[in-house]
């Protein structure tokens, strides 16, 4: 076992001194963690793999044990948690430094030189006085701490459900409440416009990751969801179920009790990050954050949030006054109308507004602040991310601690690796150049770089412009009018702009054919357009009748008609 971080590639404090809960109140290893399918004899391809999904804690790490259930931060102690099966192994490998699938995320970032969560929280919790040395002491070969008490919990990752006033391009339902209607009054399109593009062997429809979201609806036809699973990459023909009742399995910070209880466990606990949904709209954290201002703990805890900036309530800016220290990480993808088209319905004149609202009480000295902007680097913006630091500079009554970049990895059309290797070139040379200019993200940008080029996934882009484009039509937006710049050089990817085309192309070939047969049952009348397959067997010009050309299209008409929301 190697005690040496230079050697120890793996290790991290996390699975021992943090607990972490999940949008739907479930414990978990971490909100980096990854999905993966455990290497196990017994495996049976129709056991659930939401069991190892995103590190979920369950109270057994068999994956065949048919009434397993993951670990609820309403009905399991903190004590009881700490020696789970999953987290004694995870610490096992680690100690061995030995990275585990789970971590592939962290792994991944720390080959690319971006900064990993891993990484950040190895400095966080060496200065709370936790360090690989104090791992290996109180830890057995095994990943069991024998007596807990000599491992304080010292941080608490939370995130307090899907309560959300925005729908962000790359979210979905499970983080954010806002997406349940757009969510299930699009999903006709999705469905229509996949099955057509089938022979282009797209990736079938999962939504973003891998999930299972059963939407209902209330007596006034408003969708909410339901039921909430984590599938395997085999099991998501059927991604989503349509049912008429209501029960959100989302709300669980309703419960004070919960809050009560999480203090209680973790009296030494240093640093609390909360993240949502939108957390500064989620009331009963309130109370939480009282109840450590009432027993005098709040003086030496530092909170972190992850937030919109869309409201800044006047109570948290009362509550946070006696923390420690708050860190408030501002979610800014882009400047003006690009970060509305990303975050919508974001207000850049909103952001802004609250930016300057936190800078005054940073300034005032009555709440020991530290203002961050996070962005979610993405094919969106990675091209505009000179024109975000500029514009945020060019306002002198803003003032930030730091700038961070934090990379998208799934949804995979999202992903900048997707991009194709002209268009990663021009972005490089202009990311390169963002740290002599602006004084920001010098190491930053040379991650995204690396990043961007690790892997080649431009097979993704035709699933991104049809996401891009089925939100466009139900937002009333337009993706080329937003990202001109980049649309131009990434717009042979989109089916819309080369559908065109190709109609084109075979409404000529049409117009010379003798015969056309049609591969589709319900189509009568060709000059509908309401094929797949088309086969042109002579030329008027022709006396024989034997096939010349094959032509294979999607089912093009709906396709467009569906798009341009005709």
């Amino acid at each position: 076992m190697s005690k040496d971080l230079t050697k120890n590639k793996s290790w991290c404090p996390i699975p021992w001194v943090t607990y972490s809960i999940n949008s739907l109140g479930h414990y978990r290893l971490c909100v980096q963690a990854n999905s993966y399918k455990p290497r196990n004899d017994r495996w049976k391809r129709n056991v659930n793999m939401g069991k190892f999904t995103r590190g979920t804690l369950w109270e057994s790490n068999d994956p065949n044990k048919e009434d397993n259930k993951p670990l609820n931060c309403l009905t399991t102690n903190l004590n009881d948690l700490r020696n789970n099966d999953f987290l004694k192994e995870v610490r096992e490998y680690m100690l061995r430094g030995k990275r585990h699938p789970v971590c592939k995320r962290c792994n991944e970032e720390d080959d690319n030189s971006v900064l990993s969560r891993r990484m950040s929280h190895r400095d966080l919790h060496e200065e709370d006085g936790f360090t690989i040395d104090d791992a290996f002491k109180y830890t057995k070969k095994n990943g069991t701490i024998p007596d807990t008490s000599k491992v304080p919990i010292l941080a608490a990752d939370i995130r307090l459900g899907n309560l959300c006033n925005q729908k962000c391009r790359m979210c979905y339902p499970g983080e954010s409440s806002t997406w349940y209607q757009e969510w299930y009054d699009t999903f006709q399109y999705r469905h229509i416009i996949y099955e057509g593009m089938r022979s282009k062997k797209l990736p079938k429809f999962t939504g973003p990751g891998n999930t299972k979201l059963t939407i209902g609806l209330d007596k006034n036809k408003k969708a909410a969801i339901t039921q909430y699973q984590v599938l395997d990459n085999e099991d998501t023909a059927n991604a989503n179920v349509i049912i008429n009742k209501r029960s959100d399995p989302y709300v669980w910070t309703d419960s004070k009790l919960l809050f009560e209880k999480l203090s209680e466990h973790s009296p030494d606990i240093k640093g609390i990050h909360m993240s949502g949904g939108e957390p500064l709209m989620i009331t009963q954290h309130y109370e939480f954050l009282q109840g450590y201002v009432d027993d005098g703990q709040a003086k030496d805890i530092i909170l972190n949030y992850n937030t919109n900036l869309s409201n800044i309530p006047e109570r948290a800016l009362e509550l946070w006054k006696h923390f420690q220290k708050v860190e408030l990480r501002t979610s800014i993808d882009a400047a003006g109308p690009l970060n509305e088209y990303i975050r919508h319905p974001s207000n850049w004149d909103i952001v802004l507004r609250n930016l300057r609202l936190l800078t005054e009480a940073k300034r005032s000295g009555e709440i020991n602040l530290s203002l961050e902007t996070i962005t979610t680097v993405q094919v969106y913006n990675v091209f505009y991310l000179t024109e975000l630091v500029t514009e945020l500079k060019s306002h002198k009554d803003i003032e930030l601690d730091d700038m961070i970049l934090h990379m998208l990895h799934d949804p995979r059309y999202f992903n900048i690796t997707s991009l194709p290797k002209n268009v990663k070139d021009i972005v490089a040379e202009k990311i390169s150049k963002i740290g002599k200019k602006t004084g920001y993200w010098q190491k930053q940008g040379q991650g995204v770089i690396n990043h961007m080029y690790r892997a080649d996934t431009t097979d993704a882009l035709d699933q991104f412009f049809v996401e891009s484009r089925i939100m466009d039509k139900y937002r009333k937006q337009r993706i080329e009018n937003v990202i001109p710049e980049l649309y131009d050089m990434i717009k042979q990817f989109d089916p819309l702009h080369y559908a065109g085309d190709t109609i084109l192309k075979a409404t000529e070939k049409l117009d010379n054919a003798y015969i056309v047969n049609v591969y589709e049952k319900d189509v009568k009348d060709v000059n509908e357009l309401q094929y797949t397959h088309i086969q042109i067997l002579s030329e008027k010009t022709g006396g024989t009748k034997i096939p010349i050309e094959e032509i294979k299209l999607p089912a093009w008409k709906n396709f467009i008609k569906i798009l341009k929301g005709k």
